[in-house]
């Protein structure tokens, strides 16, 4: 392929001998020009600095009565150069016999001189798109007539997403292509502005072009359109020609099955056979990106494919690969589809190769809306070896061989909220309306003594999915995963697939991209989805269109503004009021995805565990509108923090994440707190909703009376009390969760019990309920006699730790007290709850409690798993 320009990208270079010697030094093959009396003497310096006219851009209508003289004398000046005779026609509304006459007459006129004719799709003319074009070439019946296609004429007429699909159906005609920078918008918001920029910016990869281009075989010339690009010609003649070099350096490297690699700048290809990626900053994510060209797996229609890859295990990295999916629950509102996490895998450290098969439903290798088609991620690893990556097209899903019938076991929902505190109506609160949760209560089992293990997602959820306690896992932050550290261990959903259960999660159950890799392994499918829109982006260019001015008016401007503002620490801590739909977020995306479940139940005739991660109330705190309203700020009732609260208490037992809330330690900010109290609450009530919508499809879908469901939180969470909000603290608000369990035929509607629960309960129950062995690392209690009795007692404390940067607070509830310690009895808490259940009174100091200090020390330091 030959890079040559347009003329209108030359307005400030004078003179032809100019224009010549400047695109000779950026290396352009030659410019696109139109007929006019001078054109012997560009053709002089042109030719003298071995540059050639590859096109001449020729306007008619179709009323014209033949072709114009100034035009045949371009001709003429033209013969025998193979210039391509560029021809767009004006007045859209002329009679196709009108249009084929004059492109008739072009073509016997331009034949004369061995000039090759190619349509223009131009916006707003006879020759509008290309559809049209080809569709007057076939009626034309000229032979050699083709058509062009022009990038930034196609977005302004066509969704983006269909570039490849179109450049592959129209491959027979293409003789001409025309690029240009773009971005990446809808076409019903598109202008010039946004789809004509120097090649190599705008949001929207180019790339795909080029590589569809190569894919068809394309080897003709591909014109730079400069309408409106602003001088001086020079810079950006030389920027968009250093873009075009780099598009062309990704050279597809036929790997396997048709599995095309495109260069990219961090990635090898060694000894012909493996793959290693390398980025240079150990904290930058690292991407690898393939194309799927073979057209068996481009055919449009999700093709069934089992994806297989090898992958050195080197490091404890967690390695996840995406699909360019269809599916319209991910990517934005304007656009659906968008990367779908098909898998991956946990890296272990064995420095051994492996390997990683998987089987892929809907994938859409044939449209590549993200620019390809397959991508591995990780976030933390710099280095990334992968070989023998393959497809194979499978004619039906593999059978399972599961000894599981449905109906022969009970059927297991597990609704997880992320930093759902006691914040719900039933159990007890004064603001929150949540109904659904309340229903749902009174169908069931409240435990109102349930208690997380470790107040933060990670170690919380590694712990509950597990039955380990933290301390056994050696999951005690955020940044560890359970594979890595306990690779023997086998989670809950895991344990139930190789049961014969069909296990599925949608949301956040494993900690962060955890879910999706593992996906194949615990999971049948494993989803985890984002808003369909940004709020937080959107706020911000809100806020610049309010002080700079329209966006598409001030793109450079946006563009830096965009930069120093998007990535902030306010940007995680953020109560917005949304207009979307309860389905455009994600958890209403996660909620009509579990519903799916229910309804079209790929389960078949297996037995489900279906895992549902609600992702609200975690920050930031965005909701619809309508559940912001639910809470005027007057009407939230909370009581201020007694002034003298950290008096008595060891100050390593605080966190200091109230400082991302803009809170003040030891100040009662009412208008603060009911702020994030409203904001909390509306994302508690949206939470409430989605979970509507789940026990509904349950129920509607014939589910419901052979399905245990059991709902809890992660975790507590501080709005306020003490000065904290957040987590990470073993106080109450902190380390107590709403759990409720329904069981059919085992627990009574509306009972509530005080036994004590931890989450870690969770594994061992469902085992047990299910008639399954209770795997021998789970150090959980089953609860299973305190749904037949709530009086019932299966362990007489609850156990919870979190971590400091010196040491781990550790905790125990036992009857009425709670105690702890940060790393050791000099440093205690010790609460009645009976008499302070806002804990505000430590008791640790005080003689008269030293029998008890003495009786919990004990107890506590006997629990250490």
């Amino acid at each position: 392929m030959k890079f040559f320009v347009n003329d209108n990208g030359l307005k400030d270079v004078a003179g032809f001998e100019a224009q010549a010697e400047l695109l000779s030094e950026l290396g352009y093959a030659g410019i696109c020009t139109r007929p006019h009396n001078r054109t012997p003497e560009m053709l002089k310096a042109f030719d003298a600095h071995g540059l050639n006219v590859p096109a001449t851009y020729v306007t008619l209508k179709p009323s014209d009565a033949d072709v114009p003289e100034q035009v045949l004398k371009q001709f003429q000046a033209l013969e025998g150069r193979d210039t391509i005779v560029w021809l767009m026609l004006l007045e859209p509304k002329a009679s196709d016999e009108q249009a084929v006459s004059i492109i008739r007459k072009v073509c016997d006129a331009s034949e004369k001189y061995k000039l090759p004719v190619v349509l223009y799709p131009h916006v707003g003319c006879r020759t509008s798109t290309i559809e049209e074009c080809v569709r007057l070439i076939e009626l034309a019946e000229r032979p050699g007539l083709g058509v062009s296609f022009n990038l930034c004429h196609f977005l302004r007429q066509h969704d983006n997403s269909t570039i490849e699909a179109s450049i592959r159906e129209f491959a027979p005609y293409i003789k001409l292509v025309q690029i240009n920078g773009a971005d990446d918008v809808p076409k019903t918001e598109s202008n010039w502005d946004y789809l004509i920029k120097p090649l190599g910016e705008g949001s929207l990869d180019v790339g795909r072009v080029i590589r569809t281009l190569e894919e068809i075989g394309y080897n003709g010339y591909v014109n730079l359109q400069c309408y409106r690009v602003n001088p001086p010609a020079a810079e950006h003649l030389k920027a968009s020609m250093e873009a075009w070099k780099q598009y062309r350096g990704k050279l597809s490297i036929t790997l396997k099955a048709g599995i095309d690699l495109w260069k990219q700048d961090h990635v090898e290809y060694v000894n012909g056979q493996e793959l290693r990626a390398v980025v240079e900053d150990k904290h930058a994510p690292l991407y690898l990106s393939l194309d799927v060209t073979d057209v068996k797996f481009t055919d449009g229609r999700a093709p069934l494919v089992e994806f297989s890859f090898d992958y050195f295990d080197e490091g404890g990295e967690e390695l996840t690969f995406d699909i360019d999916s269809s599916d319209p629950l991910h990517g934005p509102l304007e656009v659906p589809g968008q990367w779908r996490g098909a898998g991956g895998v946990q890296f272990l450290d064995s420095k051994t190769w492996k390997t990683k098969t998987i089987v892929v439903t809907d994938a859409r290798f044939s449209n590549r809306l993200n620019g390809a088609d397959i991508r591995f991620r990780m976030v933390k690893q710099p280095e990334l070896r992968l070989r023998n990556i393959s497809l194979k097209k499978l004619d039906a899903l593999p059978a399972d061989s599961g000894p599981l019938k449905q109906g022969e076991v009970p059927n297991i929902l597990m609704v997880v909220f992320d930093d759902l505190n006691d914040y719900v109506g039933a159990f007890g609160d004064p603001n929150a309306l949540t109904p659904n949760l309340d229903v749902f209560a009174a169908s069931g089992m409240r435990f109102n003594r349930a208690y997380c293990q470790y107040p933060v997602c990670g170690p919380s959820r590694a712990s509950f999915m597990t039955g380990l306690y933290p301390e056994a896992s050696g999951v005690l932050d955020n940044s560890k995963h359970i594979r890595f550290e306990q690779p023997d261990a086998v989670n809950m959903l895991e344990y139930f697939k190789e049961a014969g259960y069909w296990t599925a999660s949608a949301g956040k159950i494993f900690h962060s991209f955890q879910n999706v890799a593992e996906r194949g392994i615990s999971t049948y499918a494993s989803d985890w989805f984002q808003n369909a829109e940004d709020p937080w982006k959107k706020k911000l260019e809100k806020q610049f269109v309010d002080e700079v001015g329209p966006v598409n008016e001030h793109r450079e401007a946006y563009n830096v503004f965009m930069n120093e503002h998007f990535v902030n620490p306010e940007k995680y801590v953020q109560a917005i009021a949304t207009d979307l739909k309860d389905e455009d977020h994600k958890d209403g995306r996660t909620a009509t995805r579990i519903s799916s479940y229910l309804k079209e139940k790929p389960f078949e005739g297996q037995p489900f565990f279906i895992a549902c991660g609600i992702a609200k109330p975690h920050i930031p705190y965005f909701a619809p509108s309508a559940y912001f309203d639910l809470y005027p700020l007057e009407n939230l009732m909370f009581e201020d923090v007694p002034s003298n609260d950290w008096n008595d208490k060891p100050a390593i037992a605080a966190d200091a994440k109230y400082k991302g809330f803009g809170a003040e330690f030891g100040r009662n900010d009412r208008v603060l707190r009911a702020k994030w109290l409203q904001a909390y609450l509306a994302c508690v009530s949206f939470a409430d909703s989605q979970f509507g919508r789940i026990l509904h499809a349950l129920e509607e879908n014939g589910h419901a009376d052979n399905t245990i469901v059991i709902v809890f939180g992660d975790h507590g969470y501080h709005i306020g009390e003490h000065f904290m909000y957040g987590k990470v603290t073993l106080f109450e608000e902190s380390a107590r969760v709403p759990f409720v369990m329904r069981v059919p035929g085992k627990s009574d509607a509306g009972v509530t019990t005080e036994s004590f629960a931890e989450l870690i309960d969770v594994y061992p129950t469902l085992t047990e309920l299910c008639g399954l062995e209770t795997p021998e690392q789970v150090q959980g209690i089953s609860l299973v006699p305190i749904l037949g009795d709530p009086a019932a007692a299966v362990r007489d404390s609850a156990y919870t730790v979190v971590s400091r940067p010196s040491m781990l607070g550790r905790a125990i509830r036992h009857e009425q007290w709670r105690y702890a310690e940060w790393g050791g009895a000099d440093k205690a808490e010790l609460y009645d709850l009976e008499k302070d259940p806002r804990e505000y009174n430590n008791l640790a100091a005080n003689p008269e409690y030293a029998e008890v200090v003495q009786q919990l020390s004990g107890k506590l330091n006997a629990r250490k798993p």
